[in-house]
C-alpha cells in the first residue's frame, strides 16, 4: 500500500471482496449440488427397488379393499404381512 497515493482504497476493500466471493461461491456450489440431489431423488433413483414394490403392493391392497374385493379381516392380515 502506498500511503501517499491519492486513490488508496485501503486493505479492507480487497479482503471484503475476497470473503464475499468465497461465500457466494460456497453458496452457489451448495445450491447446485442440492439441486442435482433433488433431481435424482425426484426421479426415484435413490429408492431401493423392494421399497417401491412394497409401496405398490400396499396401494393395490388399498384399492382392492376400497372396491370391496376383499373383506376387512383379509385386508388387515395382508397389510400386516406386507409391512413386515
Amino acid at each position: 500500500m502506498c500511503p501517499f497515493c491519492p486513490h488508496n482504497f485501503g486493505l479492507g476493500f480487497g479482503q471484503t471482496a475476497f470473503w464475499v466471493g468465497t461465500v457466494l461461491s460456497i453458496l452457489f456450489w451448495s445450491a447446485f449440488i442440492y439441486f442435482i440431489y433433488w433431481l435424482i431423488k425426484r426421479a426415484g433413483w435413490l429408492e431401493r427397488p423392494e421399497a417401491r414394490g412394497r409401496e405398490n403392493a400396499l396401494r393395490i391392497l388399498d384399492e382392492r379393499f376400497a372396491k370391496g374385493e376383499i373383506d376387512k379381516k383379509e385386508y388387515e392380515e395382508r397389510k400386516r404381512d406386507l409391512q413386515k
